[in-house]
């Protein structure tokens, strides 16, 4: 059977083109009707973004009418991806997943919501997320997306820069389900690791896991985590505060004086052969080998603790 999606036509926006991406990974015979014609809106099996109704029931998923279509409980109001996510994004995930993954989809799901659906969402309903220091606003997968609607001087047809947009965001959310899927499958053996290294300042992981979210949450005490990259050297990470908001700030942030040194330099000042870099923002640094790594972490620390006792 043929599945007839409807959404509006001409100019469009992440919201519609991610809805229809995601849809397309999940459903396979499909007709996408983009159309303000309300008697085509009322033929569609799945209406998105368009016809003034919301209706899980009979997969009408739209947001623009008197009162919106409800919001998330930390108040993002739901745009039509978001509506569709709420109802179908367990099942994009498994469908993007397979059942070779022996995981809780729905944890998946919320994640991809967390970090890519709800910020969308937030974006087309008017909420701001981002303050532009210094007039420098970062560049989202919304503007990239906005981009493929013609300009006044293009000979490109609305149609053609939608199929372009969707296929973009495909990718970019076939990646993103694949990505919080590794979270969700590192996350025992992240609580592993921790459970054997109880209340110390320095988590040491014996392989690379996604352990952001974390840590933060489940060994408050950690400052720093070290780990090997794929190369085989070392790395050592400043733990953040938390997730979301609180994401961008560390708790002990490496010492500024090893921030962008030169390798001589940083040799010098941390007396460690093997050290390889320490980023300029000081919450990463590289070493050549697990003990140096764990040496770093340990002097950061005492130099950190110190500044502390001198405020």
């Amino acid at each position: 059977m043929r599945i007839k999606i409807v959404t509006h036509f001409n100019n469009f926006h992440t919201d519609d083109v991610a809805t229809i991406a995601a849809l397309l990974l999940l459903f396979d015979n499909v007709e996408v009707i983009r159309t303000r014609d309300p008697l085509q809106i009322s033929e569609g099996d799945i209406v998105v973004d368009v016809g003034g109704v919301y209706d899980p029931d009979t997969n009408r998923f739209d947001h623009h009418q008197k009162g919106g279509a409800g919001e998330r409980l930390n108040g993002v109001p739901y745009a039509s991806f978001g509506l569709v996510w709420l109802k179908f994004g367990e099942q994009i995930c498994k469908s993007v997943l397979g059942s070779f993954y022996q995981i809780d989809f729905s944890q998946v799901a919320e994640l991809v919501d967390e970090s890519l659906v709800m910020g969308i969402d937030a974006r087309d309903n008017g909420v701001k997320t981002h303050l532009g220091l210094n007039n420098a606003s970062p560049y989202t997968i919304s503007d990239a997306i906005s981009a493929f609607n013609p300009n006044w001087y293009s000979e490109q047809n609305f149609q053609d820069g939608f199929n372009q947009a969707v296929e973009l965001f495909k990718i970019v959310l076939v990646n993103e389900i694949l990505s919080k899927a590794g979270t969700v499958l590192a996350e025992f053996q992240v609580t592993e690791f921790i459970s054997e290294q109880p209340g110390q300042k320095i988590l040491v992981f014996d392989r690379y896991l996604p352990w952001n979210s974390i840590v933060p949450v489940k060994a408050p005490e950690a400052l720093y985590v070290v780990f090997p990259d794929v190369s085989g050297s070392w790395r050592v990470q400043a733990v953040p505060r938390g997730i979301g908001k609180e994401g961008f700030e560390l708790k002990a942030p490496l010492p500024l004086s090893w921030r962008g040194a030169r390798i001589q330099d940083l040799q010098q000042i941390t007396n460690c052969e093997d050290v390889v870099f320490c980023h300029n923002a000081g919450f990463i640094m590289g070493t050549k080998t697990r003990d140096s790594a764990i040496f770093c972490a340990e002097l950061a620390i005492a130099l950190f603790e110190r500044s502390e006792s001198l405020r």
